[in-house]
């Protein structure tokens, strides 16, 4: 019992001291962060208090989201993009508050809120954007707009609009809300692809630009959200100062997407100075 109620007085003190602390308008999504971290070394009864707490806090970010003018969201999308911190944690933090607000609401009001969030999930793992191979590329169609055109597929679901349908390989029924309104649950229908493994990312990494220009560590990490592949690399303080970006922060990953099979550097700058 005793052990119960020092959980819970360490969870009342540890989102006392999130709320007290000063900060942006937008530490609500920091600490976030901050919570993920602390939550991975943490023992079990006190990480499910933190992921209470950490909720609490992606609820709060996402009602801001929904209530706040669009003036407020792009700050926020200015912040998020562009502040220290693992592309990944924020990807995921992300996901969350999105899923908060479908919770709440499925409309044209909710995809434009959630816009937002799937612009800054892109600019955090932008998907490689030239190649110089000959075969042929996966249509990005599956990357759809968030606009609310509603169509009906024949598996009696509601898409957002007819490029969600078909990047769910769904044929389409007829314009408008199906008869029994079920809708997908999310945003962006997931890729029906044959996930890419680590060892073949590695693979493929070896054999760009990747290898020429650092060394690839053995950490390494897949985004659902992006397939992608981040490697995490090794680069020579040389070769960073020849790319004229040695006066900046910056952790590069080779970043190996599932979809075109290609691998290109993600230098990951903050823009700090060193």
């Amino acid at each position: 019992m005793q052990k119960l109620e020092n959980k819970e007085l360490i969870a009342k003190r540890l989102e006392n001291v999130l709320n007290q602390a000063k900060g942006s308008d937008f530490k609500d999504f920091k600490n976030a962060e901050l919570l993920e971290k602390l939550a991975e070394n943490a023992p079990e009864g006190i990480k499910e208090k933190i992921e209470e707490v950490k909720e609490n806090l992606i609820e709060r970010i996402g009602l801001n989201l929904e209530q706040k003018p669009a003036e407020w969201q792009e700050r926020f999308k200015n912040y998020v993009e562009n502040t220290a911190g693992e592309a990944e944690k924020k990807a995921e933090i992300l996901q969350r508050i999105r899923t908060k607000i479908q919770q709440r609401e499925q409309n044209q009001s909710a995809l434009q809120k959630l816009q937002i969030l799937n612009e800054i999930r892109l600019r955090l793992n932008p998907l490689p954007t030239s190649t110089t191979s000959t075969s042929p590329l996966r249509t990005r169609e599956k990357f759809c707009v968030a606009q609310w055109d509603p169509v009906c597929g024949k598996n009696g679901k509601t898409y957002s609009n007819s490029c969600f349908a078909k990047a769910a390989g769904v044929e389409i029924a007829h314009p408008g809300i199906c008869e029994n309104n079920t809708t997908t649950s999310d945003f962006r229908e997931e890729e029906k692809i044959k996930p890419l493994t680590e060892e073949e990312a590695r693979a493929i990494a070896l054999e760009s630009e990747c290898a020429k220009i650092g060394k690839l560590s053995q950490q390494a990490a897949f985004n659902k959200f992006s397939q992608t592949w981040w490697i995490e690399m090794k680069v020579d303080e040389k070769v960073i100062r020849e790319k004229n970006i040695s006066d900046k922060m910056c952790n590069p990953a080779c970043v190996v997407n599932a979809i075109t099979k290609k691998a290109e550097i993600n230098w990951r700058c903050t823009g700090l100075i060193k």
